[in-house]
């Protein structure tokens, strides 16, 4: 069974702190993404096709379900829904939340973030995204939600669905003391959206067969610094910078490889202890402000934390067996 877990974080500055682990939700439907709006006292938590709101104050009080949001037909007729990728709240608590779609054919046809009321569940706005919408946060003055389009492979060459990151924007409330919400763009990682001198050399492409490199940019996340976004690529080992005042692409860096310790045999017994060269290919970020002085930060002013997933592509391109290599073949993954 998939479940929800609530813990409170217990202890006093100067003392060892203990995580307990306090309450335990069941879901009928899955779950991996959980957002929590502060304003109205709701944690939202992503289902296979629904999102689900529980009344909790953020206290160490067992979440209670308040209501399942349906979101399964917002591609019908012409297509179907395979997955709710991510959900956000508003962060100025006007009593709105958004959440990304993924159509079954996601190769082919474009996602939709979907805009809802967090007191009654209706459906406020449904706008495009680009293909494979993965992720998507909100910028914190509330005026824009970034999207993080992982494009992710499906065929492969030069037919993949290219990643990319989407702007809305959300505009002053009208009459109906309700905001609107308004598609800004698909931003690829194409020359003309890329600031000069930043190159898609800093990416990791393991597909040889392409001459559009583009394509194979898999963004997966990201968090808005100021007027900056930065956006981890998984799968390209990478992370990137985009400018929100230009719109255009102004950074990108390989995060390159380090060296860790593993038993590569798969034989029971003691541990080998090989030193191998692994990737970081990293999925959620976090930024923390900069403890050192102003003159030692770097221009931005935060610190980024990544979890890394170290996850491979569907098409087996990022793994191999040492027992399939042949006398003298070398795989060095940092530079595929």
């Amino acid at each position: 069974a998939v479940r929800i877990g609530v813990a409170v974080l217990a202890g006093s500055v100067g003392h060892a702190q203990q995580l307990v682990l306090e309450h335990v939700v069941p879901l009928p439907d899955g779950s991996e993404i959980a957002a929590y709006a502060p304003h109205q006292n709701l944690l939202l938590v992503t289902g296979a096709e629904t999102i689900r709101s529980f009344a909790w104050d953020g206290g160490p009080q067992a979440p209670q379900a308040a209501r399942t949001i349906q979101l399964a037909d917002r591609f019908q007729p012409h297509d179907t829904l395979r997955d709710i990728s991510s959900v956000a709240v508003d962060p100025l608590g006007r009593g709105f939340g958004a959440a990304t779609q993924i159509p079954s054919n996601n190769g082919q046809r474009r996602g939709r973030v979907v805009f809802f009321d967090l007191a009654d569940g209706k459906l406020l706005a449904s706008v495009e995204a680009g293909y494979h919408p993965d992720s998507l946060v909100f910028t914190p003055d509330g005026q824009s939600v970034v999207v993080v389009n992982e494009g992710e492979f499906t065929v492969g060459g030069d037919r993949d669905a290219p990643g990319s990151v989407s702007l809305i924007e959300i505009r002053p409330p009208d009459e109906t003391a309700r905001p609107s919400f308004a598609y800004a763009g698909d931003f690829l990682l194409v020359w003309h959206a890329l600031e000069p001198g930043v190159k898609l050399d800093a990416l990791r492409i393991n597909d040889s067969t392409t001459t559009q490199p583009y394509r194979h940019a898999e963004p997966e996340y990201a968090v808005v610094l100021g007027q900056s976004v930065v956006v981890a690529f998984q799968e390209n080992n990478a992370l990137g910078v985009f400018d929100l005042t230009r719109k255009r692409w102004a950074a990108l860096a390989s995060l390159g490889g380090w060296p860790i310790t593993i038993d590569a045999s798969d034989q029971d017994g003691p541990a080998i202890g090989d030193a191998v060269v692994g990737l970081p290919t990293p999925d959620t970020l976090v930024a923390l402000p900069d403890p050192r002085p102003p003159q030692q930060r770097e221009r931005l002013g935060y610190l980024l934390a990544t979890a890394d997933e170290g996850d491979f592509r569907v098409d087996d391109g990022d793994r191999r067996r040492v027992g399939d290599f042949e006398h003298g073949e070398t795989f060095n993954a940092a530079r595929r």
